[in-house]
């Protein structure tokens, strides 16, 4: 499977209502939602499904052959979180902004936002999270951040769409924390030959 980081054009946004989390401390607690929640890409033998809370990829597959974690919390709660305005952790989980102190927790709050469906094809989602009230108190910027995934055969493509829309500077980190079963997980028992050394994730940046 490769990963590929790219940059896409803007679009017009839809409403989507807001949804409650579960958090422990400033971790955030993965839990599943509904299907209506859930976005259904395919190409060619490859399937992916992305939820709208956090514009998080929950599972990439081809047949019953499943490469992305399951979020088993026993180990680690979540698929492939969405970091964005920060990655990592701030020190004392706050940071200053034109004189003023805002408290942010680690890797920032997108994966707790419920994010906009503003495109949708066969094949290519495009989802958006504009600043709002619970943003603001965190980070005092006005933005339109996006985030795109694409398959095309066997690849699938995640971009991330930063837009200022003030006109002061604005400073921000965004990325990909996402999760791989190696070997991957099918229903079938894993086949001897993989293994580690087997697997291989390219990054492409442009």
């Amino acid at each position: 499977v490769k990963v590929v980081c790219l940059q896409q054009p803007r679009h017009e946004l839809l409403l989507c209502r807001h949804l409650k989390l579960d958090t422990e401390a400033s971790f955030l607690v993965y839990r599943k939602e509904p299907e209506d929640m859930e976005i259904t890409l395919t190409a060619a033998d490859l399937t992916a499904k992305v939820n709208l809370l956090g514009a998080q990829l929950t599972s990439l597959k081809t047949g019953e052959l499943e490469y992305l974690w399951q979020a088993d919390p026993a180990f680690w709660g979540a698929p492939a979180p969405v970091l964005f305005p920060t990655i990592g952790t701030l020190k004392d989980q706050k940071t200053l902004i034109d004189g003023i102190s805002y408290q942010m927790h680690k890797h920032g709050f997108a994966r707790e936002e419920l994010f906009e469906l503003e495109e949708h094809s066969a094949d290519r989602v495009v989802l958006a999270l504009r600043d709002n009230l619970r943003t603001r108190e965190q980070y005092p910027y006005s933005f339109l951040f996006r985030v795109a995934f694409r398959l095309d055969n066997n690849s699938l493509t995640t971009s991330y769409i930063c837009r200022n829309l003030g006109e002061r500077e604005m400073y921000y980190m965004a990325g990909g924390h996402p999760a791989f079963n190696c070997p991957p997980q099918s229903a079938s028992e894993l086949r001897a030959a993989d293994r580690f050394k087997n697997r291989c994730l390219e990054f492409e940046y442009s």
